[in-house]
């Protein structure tokens, strides 16, 4: 099965790139120690998606006709 998905010197490269991120990504830490230095947001926020009302037949997509 192999042959479904030859060795490339570019898969090679996505390989290593890979493994170099994964291996920065182990470095970092699994939390910020100094709760002082972060800044915080006076807006509110939420993770919620928003609704975008469109009016019916509106058609403008911010095109120009030449």
């Amino acid at each position: 099965m192999s042959y479904f998905d030859p060795h490339t010197k570019e898969c090679e490269l996505n390989i290593q790139k890979i493994i170099h991120l994964q291996i920065l990504a182990n470095k970092l830490p699994d939390a910020i120690k100094d709760s002082k230095k972060v800044t915080k947001s006076h807006v509110p926020t939420a993770n919620a998606p928003i609704k975008v009302g469109i009016p019916v037949g509106q058609t403008n997509y911010n095109t120009h006709e030449a």
